[in-house]
Order: C-alpha cells, then structure tokens, then sequence
C-alpha cells in the first residue's frame, strides 16, 4: 500500500517568509518535513508551492517539487484545489497513493510517531477517509 507525503506551503501570504522563517536554527518547514521523512510508513515525498524558496529547501531535504500555477498561487486559492493539483502530478507521474498525508509547512509540533500512528489506523481499517492527530 503506497503513502505519499504533500508538504504544502504558500510563499508571502499572511506573514512574509512563514515558512523558511528561522526556527531554532532551521527553516520552520524542516521540523515538519523532516518528521514525514523519517515516518516509515510514507513513501515518496512531494512539495506543493508557488515560492521558489519553500521548493529549493524542499528539495534539499529529498522532496520532489511541485510548483503551483498562478492560480493556485493567489491568496483566493483554495487548500483542496492544491492537493487535487498535486494529486494529478503524482497521478501523471505514475505514483498516485493508496494514501495521501497532507502537511502545512508551517506546523512545526508534528512528530514522525503521529504520522506513522495515522497512516497505520488508515492502512487497517480503508473506509477511514482522514485522520488527524491531536496533541493533549
């Protein structure tokens, strides 16, 4: 069963640069990005962005890049339309999955455990259409 990992991130939204912003000497996209790396139920890895910046440092940590068209660039763009986007670039890359974990660059509290925990409640019973973790 194929896992799939889109990091998404929107470049100079809300707060310029939230993304690749320094936290702790890292880009606070790296705690969340490197957290699906390390999960060992995901398989390949994909980044979704309009921002050059988000991409490269992306792809530095072994995610394939895609880059958002205009449209999906503007701050009227809608989450839903990004992941159908790079569901149809896995999909005509031959590497549509059995399960996709979404993730927002900007969370930086996911831990790889909460990754593997949601894909395997999703792996051991299919009809579960999202699982999100909660921390307590």
């Amino acid at each position: 069963m194929k896992t799939n990992v889109l990091l998404t991130g929107r470049g100079n939204n809300t707060l310029k640069d939230k993304n690749i912003l320094d936290v702790l000497g890292k880009p606070v996209m790296y705690y969340i990005a490197n957290a699906c790396k390390k999960a060992t139920t995901t398989d390949n890895l994909y980044c979704s962005s309009d921002d050059d910046n988000i991409l490269s440092i992306a792809e530095q940590l072994g995610y394939i890049p895609i880059k958002r068209p205009l449209e999906l660039a503007l701050p009227s763009a809608q989450h839903v339309d990004c992941i159908l986007h790079g569901l149809k670039i896995m999909e005509d890359n031959n590497d549509l999955p059995d399960i996709l974990v979404v993730a927002l660059a900007n969370n930086i509290t996911i831990k790889s455990n909460w990754v593997d925990d949601c894909v395997k409640m999703m792996q051991n019973d299919m009809s579960i259409s999202c699982v999100i973790p909660v921390y307590k």
